[in-house]
C-alpha cells in the first residue's frame, strides 16, 4: 500500500471521524449485471461502476460512501463550515445557495460536496475517471437533517445519516469498498487517511429481569432473556439477580430499560403475549363524545335537514379573500403555502363555500346550497380559532309548477332558527344590523347573546359577489358553535301542548319609531309587557314614506292575547293593550 498525497483538515465537532483511501489507475465503466440488479431491485438506476458501488453499500450495509475524482481536486479537501453566498452544482441538476451552518466538504476551488447529504458535479465521476478518492465519514445527525430541511433535498445519504448510522462501520467500510472497486474496476488502493476517531457510543443499562413481567405481562427466564439479547448484539452480564446489558454500536434507538424490555418481546412474539380482561371501573361507560362534538353532529344533520349538501373545503384562501372576510393579518400568513391562491388561514369557512357553488354554476350545476362545518382562523393565540357552521344558499331561481323560488334573507333566518333549534337553543332573541362587512349592509342581521355573536345571516355584500362573478348576490349564514350557551331544552321531544279552551284576542297598534329601531327590538319589548298573557307579536306592515318624519318609520304589529283561567274582561284587556304602549314608548316611540 502507498499514501495518498491529498491531505485533509478536519474539524471534530463538524465531523467526529473522516477517512479516505485514493486508487489510482482504475477504468471506470457499466457495472455487471448481478449489481445491477441488486440496484434495480431496490428502485435505484445503475449509472456507473464506481456510483453503483458506493450505492450498493448504501443500501446494503447502510454505510454511505462518496467518491470523488482525484484529478479535479485542487489542493487539500476541508471539512469545514459553509459560507454565505456560497453555490454547489449538486449532482441531481439542481444548484443551491449555501448558508453558514451547512458542513461541506471543499478544496481550493470551493465546495465540491455537501456532507452527508449530496455530492457536486465539479468532482463527479465518469468514463474518464482514472484515479479516485474514496470517502467516508461520520457526519452530525441533527446537523445533516437540518441542512437537507433547508435546502429540501431528500437522498439515500441523508436519509440514513440523520437517522443515525453504525460509526464502527466507517473504517470497514472503506476497506470493503475499496476492495469492490479493485476487483471490478482494478487500480492500486493507498494505505487509509483517517482523521478523527471512532466515537464511543455504548451505552449501559441495568435491566430487572421481573421487568417483563410488569412491562409486557410475559415471564421469561434470565437465560431467554439473556440468549434474546446476546444474539441482537448487545452483551450481557449477569449480576446481583439483575442484567448488566452494553448497547451495540449500530442501536442508537435503545435508551433505557423500557426499550429492553421491547426488544425482548419483540423477538419472543408479542402474540405470545397472554391477553387479559382490563376491569370495568364504572358500570355505566363514559359517553363516546363530549358536547362539542355532539353539537357539531346534530348542527350537521339539521343543515343536511335543510335541504344543503356538506362540503369540505380547504382552510387556505389567497390573501384577497381573506382581506375581504376580515382576515389577512401577517401572523395568519403560512410560511411555506401550497400556491399563492392559498397563501393565508380562511377567517370564515365562506370563501370555499362560494369558490364551490361557483365552480358547479360554472359547469351547469345547480344547487339549492352548500354547508360546512369546520375552523375559523382570528388569530394564531390559543383561543383564536372558532368551530363555525356555514352555508350559502344558492341565488339562481329554482323552477317550480307554482313558479320560481329564490332565497332570500328570510329564508337563511328560517335555516338559523332551525339550527339553533335543533342545538336546543332559545330562539327567541333579538336581531341586529351588527354584522361583518362582508355582509350587505341593510340586507343581513345577527344574533347576539350578551355580547357575543351566535349567528349572522344575509345577502352578500355587492363588493364580495364581485370576486366571484355572482351576478345576483347569494344569501349566506354563520353560527358560531362555540360561542353557543349551554341548551336550554334537553333532549328532542317537543313541550306539552297546552291548549286553552278560551277564545284568543288580538289587537293591532301602529307605532311611529325612531328610523334606527329594529322590529325585533320592539316585539321584544312588547311581549315582555306581560309574560303570561302575551302569546304572539307578529308585524304585518312597515311604513317609511314620505309621510314620516326625517329618522323615523311606522311599525305596525298585531298582538295575540291568550286567557288562561277565565274570559278577560275589558278594563283587563285595555290594561294590556296600555301596557304595551307603555313598552313601546320606552323604544321612543309613540302610538300613531
Amino acid at each position: 500500500l502507498f499514501r495518498s498525497g491529498i491531505t485533509r483538515e478536519v474539524d471534530d465537532k463538524l465531523c467526529p471521524l473522516f477517512a479516505t483511501r485514493l486508487i489510482m489507475g482504475v477504468k471506470n465503466g457499466p457495472s455487471p449485471e448481478w449489481l445491477q440488479q441488486q440496484l434495480r431491485a431496490v428502485g435505484l438506476r445503475p449509472i456507473s461502476a464506481l456510483v453503483d458501488i458506493t450505492n450498493f453499500f448504501t443500501m446494503d450495509r447502510a454505510r454511505p460512501l462518496h467518491v470523488f475524482d482525484a484529478d479535479k481536486i485542487k489542493g487539500a479537501l476541508i471539512v469545514r463550515d459553509a459560507h454565505k453566498g456560497e453555490k454547489l452544482d449538486a449532482l441531481n441538476d439542481k444548484s443551491y445557495e449555501l448558508a453558514p451552518g451547512m458542513v461541506v466538504i471543499a478544496d481550493d476551488n470551493g465546495v465540491q460536496s455537501l456532507a452527508g447529504v449530496v455530492g457536486g458535479v465539479a468532482t463527479s465521476c465518469d468514463e474518464n475517471t482514472v484515479n479516485v478518492l474514496l470517502e467516508a465519514a461520520l457526519w452530525d445527525a441533527a446537523n445533516i437533517a437540518r441542512t437537507g430541511r433547508d435546502l429540501q433535498i431528500n437522498s439515500d445519504a441523508r436519509y440514513r445519516f440523520e437517522r443515525g448510522v453504525d460509526p464502527k462501520a466507517v473504517i470497514s467500510g472503506l476497506d470493503a469498498a475499496a476492495q469492490m472497486i479493485v476487483e471490478l474496476c482494478g487500480g492500486q488502493v493507498s494505505a487509509a487517511v483517517i482523521a478523527g476517531a471512532e466515537p464511543d457510543n455504548a451505552r449501559n443499562y441495568t435491566l430487572r429481569t421481573d421487568r417483563c413481567k410488569t412491562l409486557g405481562g410475559i415471564d421469561l427466564s434470565i437465560a431467554q432473556q439473556s440468549k434474546i439479547l446476546m444474539d441482537l448484539g448487545f452483551i450481557v452480564v449477569a449480576k446481583d439477580g439483575a442484567l448488566q446489558v452494553t448497547t451495540p454500536s449500530w442501536r442508537h434507538d435503545v435508551m433505557g430499560e423500557a426499550d429492553l424490555v421491547e426488544e425482548i418481546l419483540r423477538i419472543h412474539g408479542f402474540d405470545n403475549i397472554p391477553p387479559v380482561s382490563v376491569p370495568m371501573a364504572d358500570t355505566v361507560p363514559a359517553p363516546g363524545v363530549n358536547d362539542n362534538q355532539r353539537r357539531v353532529l346534530r348542527a350537521r344533520r339539521a343543515l343536511a335537514a335543510q335541504g344543503l349538501l356538506e362540503s369540505v373545503t380547504w382552510s387556505f384562501v389567497k390573501e384577497s379573500e381573506a382581506k375581504v372576510f376580515g382576515g389577512g393579518a401577517d401572523n395568519l400568513k403560512l410560511v411555506n403555502p401550497i400556491s399563492t391562491d392559498m397563501s393565508d388561514m380562511r377567517p370564515t369557512p365562506l370563501p370555499g363555500l362560494l369558490a364551490a357553488l361557483q365552480n358547479n354554476f360554472n359547469r351547469g350545476i345547480r344547487l339549492d346550497g352548500l354547508f360546512e362545518i369546520g375552523p375559523a382562523f382570528l388569530s394564531p393565540a390559543p383561543d383564536g380559532q372558532q368551530t363555525r357552521a356555514a352555508w350559502v344558499r344558492s341565488p339562481a331561481p329554482q323552477r317550480h309548477w307554482q313558479g320560481n323560488q329564490s332565497a332570500d334573507v328570510m329564508t337563511v333566518k328560517a335555516d338559523v332558527v332551525a339550527i339553533l333549534n335543533a342545538l336546543g337553543q332559545n330562539t327567541d332573541l333579538p336581531v341586529t344590523r351588527d354584522v361583518p362587512g362582508y355582509y350587505h349592509p341593510g340586507r343581513a342581521g345577527a344574533i347576539y347573546v350578551g355580547k357575543n355573536p351566535i349567528a349572522y345571516f344575509g345577502e352578500l355584500h355587492p363588493e364580495v359577489c364581485g370576486l366571484y362573478d355572482f351576478k345576483t348576490a347569494p344569501v349566506v349564514a354563520e353560527i358560531i358553535l362555540d360561542n353557543l350557551p349551554p341548551p336550554t331544552k334537553k333532549g328532542n321531544a317537543k313541550p306539552l301542548l297546552d291548549a286553552s279552551v278560551l277564545q284568543p284576542v288580538s289587537r293591532d297598534f301602529a307605532f311611529v319609531v325612531p328610523q334606527a329601531l329594529s322590529a325585533g327590538e320592539l316585539v321584544k319589548a312588547v311581549k315582555l309587557a306581560d309574560r303570561n298573557l302575551i302569546t304572539g307579536v307578529d308585524v304585518f306592515d312597515v311604513y317609511e314614506g314620505n309621510k314620516m318624519a326625517a329618522g323615523e318609520k311606522s311599525l305596525a304589529i298585531s298582538v295575540t292575547i291568550q286567557p288562561k283561567d277565565k274570559t278577560l274582561t275589558d278594563v283587563e284587556i285595555e290594561n294590556i293593550a296600555k301596557a304595551v304602549i307603555t313598552a313601546a314608548e320606552k323604544l321612543g316611540g309613540r302610538i300613531r
